[in-house]
């Protein structure tokens, strides 16, 4: 059977600050609609999507109902499942499934939210192929603790909704599981992973046993501008995977780019002066843009980053006077 591979969707009508989209569901729309054409012209018998399926457990009525009609249709003439696991995004308040739109989504029959303790098992004349999935405040230990022997099946696959990397997104974190570890830690042939909004691939040397990180389905920030939305068409027989690239607008069309730069810019410049800030200085007094300006004497702050700092702090005392 083919399985088709996405990442997180985050489907949402509230447009995210850089970009310029006048109806940003529409442009979420999209991409989902491309995602259930790939899937049915594969003819993939499920299709995968590693949790944060919504951007808020507060999505509006229409958006659940619009996605309840897209999905049902979809499932409907092309007999292709969704499956799905919890994000953080998904969950209220980080820990409550029930009153939550996935578990609506659910209900109606338009997906299957996978668990650890009970694979999904699909069986043909020629494979048995078994699908987990640990939503992101779900443990190792719960997967571990499985309803059936994975061993016995031709294909396992686990679908998980947490923070794995390829490479430390940055110095300080700590929240994260190298992707080429999962290979020693779990038994599986695929991993399905999310939360990590880069995309990536880790394969073993006999490039059977792959993990998977499509990243996110939109652009939806200014570090996101090389960003190329993908899905992947595995095949549980052979164990390979095919990426497919989505059609995106040019970042051109969709973000503020001046406007971006001109941030980056200003965050340069703050840099600079944070690194020039050796933390000798004693300060004393409340007055906080006083301080500052005794700071920023003291430490020689080169006059083109005083600028910029006093003009910030001029807009941010005007706007919360």
């Amino acid at each position: 059977m083919k399985l088709l591979i996405t990442g997180d969707w985050h489907l949402a009508d509230k447009c995210p600050v850089n970009r310029t989209d006048e109806d940003y569901y529409a442009t979420c729309i999209d991409k989902l609609t491309q995602i259930l054409e790939i899937a049915q012209e594969f003819e993939c018998e499920v299709l995968v999507q590693p949790g944060d399926f919504f951007d808020t457990h507060r999505t509006s009525d229409y958006i659940k109902s619009d996605i309840i009609q897209r999905l049902s249709t979809f499932t409907q003439q092309t007999h292709c499942e969704v499956v799905t696991v919890f994000g953080q995004h998904d969950l209220r308040f980080h820990s409550n499934r029930m009153n939550t739109p996935l578990h609506l989504l659910e209900t109606a029959g338009v997906l299957h939210i996978l668990t650890p303790e009970t694979p999904l098992v699909y069986e043909n004349d020629s494979e048995q192929v078994c699908l987990q999935g640990m939503s992101w405040n779900e443990s190792d230990e719960q997967i571990k603790q499985g309803a059936i022997d994975i061993s016995k099946c031709s294909c396992t696959i686990l679908v998980m909704h947490k923070m794995i990397v390829k490479n430390k997104l940055w110095d300080g974190q700590e929240e994260f599981f190298y992707g080429k570890n999962l290979f020693r830690r779990y038994p599986h042939d695929l991993f399905v992973c999310g939360d990590n909004h880069q995309s990536f691939t880790f394969s073993t040397k006999d490039e059977q046993r792959h993990v998977i990180n499509c990243g996110s389905l939109l652009r939806s920030t200014s570090k996101q501008l090389e960003h190329k939305p993908i899905v992947y068409v595995y095949d549980t027989v052979t164990k390979e995977y095919e990426p497919i690239l989505l059609q995106v607008a040019p970042v051109s069309e969709c973000f503020f780019v001046d406007r971006i730069k001109k941030t980056k810019h200003i965050e340069s410049e703050l840099e600079v002066f944070i690194r020039q800030i050796d933390g000798t200085l004693k300060i004393e007094g409340l007055d906080f843009l006083e301080t500052l300006e005794k700071v920023t004497e003291a430490a020689e702050i080169e006059k083109p980053v005083r600028k910029v700092i006093k003009q910030l702090l001029r807009s941010y005392v005007h706007e919360n006077d």
